[in-house]
């Protein structure tokens, strides 16, 4: 979290996908689109959540 904070800086992109091949880059895309310091620049849990909800590779 300290890093988060002072630093800005993010997890690493890893895993990439899952053990059973399951690609996790939309997961990624949405916690990109939540992490920006400026609250009016991320989107919305709501989003976050539906985007989440229709991606298939995550049911």
């Amino acid at each position: 979290m300290f890093a988060v904070l002072n630093n800005n800086e993010r997890p690493p992109k890893e895993p990439l996908e899952s053990v059973s091949g399951v690609s996790y880059n939309n997961a990624w895309e949405v916690a990109e689109a939540c992490w920006p310091r400026i609250p009016e620049e991320r989107i919305s849990m709501a989003a976050a959540f539906e985007r989440l909800r229709a991606d298939p590779s995550l049911s």
